[in-house]
């Protein structure tokens, strides 16, 4: 079996590697803005170098009080935050449900209770699973609330209503970063129903990432397919102390910088073969849940787009060593605290105990891959390895 991994650049098939090298088309920022526009019926739409900026952009646009609270998910990424603090404006975690990835109308309205300085609220369908989008947008629209739909996981979800996530909220903010559904290594984009009013000057992404970026399939796939002769970690080590492996949450928020045309152009491609992608992750999900044990699954949901699969375990560290020592690398999971990753949750304003079930979830929670090289005979030997260390637990 060969080795398997959630992060390396396992996206990429060999194709989009090999393409990796070629130059973005002439042009192709022009083609994605028009592609989104006419996708989300929308207005208007800006392109950026990161998703954070897009989350900054959509909010800068409501051109809400400084200092004024953004509702987001008590279960999200540094990313987020730093998207709200970029805008001026502060973060309010709402727990989500138990059970559930996201919160709800009711977790909501209780927030807002408590905290009547909150003027907009963004929703991210966290891990591609459906929020209470109906209860969500019904609160917003009596409570005369922006709502902003964060797509970073959930591009091509179809809300149970039959609407596609990111045609409900007043903007909707997009990421193409590393490991997302649609990933080009970094690009993000704002998509509107209503002329965006951004003053912001756009600055040019960084010269050295508009070098590095391209590079990003290429290495990984060298890493990853030397693993196993016991070179690829070094190859790993030195090429990190080298900085031409870019980390989605590296780098501090920064201005609103373009996407490049290289980048628009890999978004492009993901964007062609996206219905075509999530029938394929699908698949790869549906073996998971009907061979895995009910216990360790959460609610089941049909229509999302599983950019990955829960699961929840009592003790997360020793099964991602168990399948590490069987070849299956999942140590980077989302999310292991509820402003993830854990290290720079000190950077943020989260405070300990506000989101107790989004706390508890963390401690649980690992994700097994769907991505473009789990085939069906690697989903069924992970299933497999996680059904033999339930089955040493339980003997214990």
């Amino acid at each position: 079996m060969k080795l398997l991994f959630n992060s390396l650049g396992s996206n990429y098939s060999p194709a989009f590697t090999l393409k990796s090298l070629l130059p973005g088309l002439p042009g192709a920022r022009t083609h994605l803005a028009e592609a989104l526009k006419q996708r989300y019926d929308a207005n208007e739409v800006r392109l950026s170098y990161k998703g954070r900026e897009a989350i900054t952009l959509a909010l800068k646009a409501l051109d809400l009080p400084r200092g004024s609270k953004v509702a987001v998910n008590g279960y999200t990424c540094y990313a987020v935050y730093q998207g709200v603090q970029g805008a001026g404006l502060e973060p309010y975690y709402v727990d989500i449900e138990p059970g559930s990835t996201n919160y709800s109308a009711a977790g909501l309205n209780k927030a807002l209770s408590k905290e009547p300085s909150i003027k907009a609220v963004i929703i991210q369908n966290t891990l591609g699973r459906p929020c209470d989008i109906e209860g969500i947008e019904k609160f917003c629209k009596s409570h005369k609330l922006p709502l902003i739909e964060d797509l970073a996981h959930s591009i091509g979800l179809i809300y149970k209503d039959g609407r596609e996530a990111g045609t409900v909220g007043v903007m909707s903010a997009l990421s193409f970063a590393q490991y997302k559904v649609i990933d080009a290594v970094s690009g993000g984009a704002v998509v509107s129903k209503q002329a965006l009013n951004i003053k912001d000057k756009q600055l040019s992404a960084p010269l050295r990432r508009r070098l590095v970026d391209p590079l990003f399939a290429p290495i990984t796939a060298v890493i990853r397919n030397t693993m196993r002769i016991g070179l690829g970690k070094p190859i790993q080590t030195i090429v990190s102390r080298l900085k031409l492996l870019p980390k989605p949450i590296e780098g501090e928020a920064t201005p609103w910088r373009n996407m490049t045309n290289w980048h628009a152009s890999r978004s492009l491609r993901g964007l062609s073969k996206l219905d075509s992608d999530l029938v394929r992750r699908q698949n790869i999900a549906r073996i998971y849940r009907e061979e895995l044990p009910v216990s360790i699954q959460l609610e089941h949901i049909t229509n999302t787009v599983f950019v990955r699969f829960p699961i929840l375990v009592d003790d997360p560290k020793a099964l991602i060593e168990h399948l590490k020592a069987r070849g299956i690398f999942i140590s980077d999971t989302w999310y292991d605290s509820p402003v993830s990753p854990v290290r720079f949750l000190y950077k943020t304003n989260y405070k300990k105990g506000s989101c107790p079930n989004a706390e508890e979830l963390s401690q649980r929670m690992i994700n097994l891959p769907t991505h473009v090289h789990v085939d069906e005979p690697a989903a069924r030997y992970i299933v497999k390895e996680v059904k033999a260390w339930l089955q040493l637990n339980i003997e214990k």
